[in-house]
């Protein structure tokens, strides 16, 4: 049984040393632990496992009674007991894997509210119009004011439905996580006609039969090749090349409905289910 004092040494810690440094201590073991590393401040170096760390740790913590006093003593929890889950073990991976969990709850919210949106939507898909989504380096937080300008200028789209997700350089990994899969959803799953979205974002999904060809739009409004250069690319079969895409940043719709973004390309996904209304949007946005 490992006593208080064994347990300093163990940490590699001054006996009496506050709850703060233990914490500060356990998280450096961690990660030396994994990445195979320890130095000589801890007892016995290379021969510490980690299962006498977690168990000073813990001791020291007050999350076990082997010693500390009565006082303080915890007792275990019945309900982890009952389903045969070590209680130790349990703490440490909360403790160590918190920031994973918070990043999984966050990409659970954003599944569920898909799903409670695609509920929605499957009640009124008749009502739907056209289903627009904004992905990538691009601030749209209220959409209301596009919507009117869209029906205003294409009376025959009533009802406007979007979506959005924000993705850029620097953001915080979990989020950066959370928001890539949504994106990875609407490419893939998602009942989306129109994208409006940044260059690495189209460069990301283009060549895997994504999007529509645009060239009837770009050859109509007489789009600038050159402009829109890397939105030409050749088609699956890698023989022929095609618009799939047009630079619509410079749209006054954008910059009156509060839409702002360095680049902002406007595609049609390959699944879209109102081709129609959807040609009409690009044109609209293209001019």
């Amino acid at each position: 049984m490992v006593e208080l004092k064994s347990a300093f040494e163990i940490m590699g810690l001054k006996e009496g040393a506050d709850k703060g440094e233990i914490e500060r201590r356990y998280n450096v073991l961690q990660k030396k632990y994994r990445a195979g590393i320890f130095d000589n401040s801890i007892k016995g170096s290379t021969e510490i496992n980690i299962d006498e760390i977690n168990h000073a740790y813990n001791l020291l913590m007050g999350y076990e009674a082997d010693y500390y006093g009565s006082d303080v003593i915890v007792k275990p929890n019945l309900i982890l007991k009952k389903i045969g889950v070590d209680e130790k073990k349990f703490k440490n991976f909360l403790h160590y894997y918190k920031f994973h969990i918070i990043g999984a709850v966050v990409i659970i919210v954003i599944l569920v509210s898909m799903i409670r949106g695609g509920v929605n939507n499957a009640i009124n898909t008749a009502a739907i119009d056209l289903n627009l989504a904004f992905i990538g380096k691009i601030a749209c937080s209220d959409t209301d004011t596009l919507k009117q300008k869209i029906t205003a200028a294409l009376p025959e789209l009533e009802v406007v439905s979007t979506d959005s997700v924000v993705i850029y350089e620097g953001m915080d990994a979990q989020l950066e996580y959370a928001s890539n899969t949504k994106a990875a959803i609407l490419f893939a799953v998602a009942d989306v006609d129109v994208l409006i979205i940044d260059r690495e974002v189209f460069k990301r999904y283009s060549g895997q039969g994504t999007f529509v060809s645009l060239d009837g739009i770009a050859a109509n409004l007489d789009i600038d090749r050159e402009k829109n250069k890397d939105y030409i690319l050749k088609n699956e079969e890698g023989k022929e090349t095609h618009f799939y895409g047009i630079d619509v940043t410079s749209n006054p719709i954008f910059k009156e409905s509060g839409i702002i973004g360095e680049n902002m390309i406007v595609a049609i996904k390959a699944s879209c289910k109102h081709y129609d209304n959807a040609i009409k949007l690009v044109e609209l946005l293209a001019k």
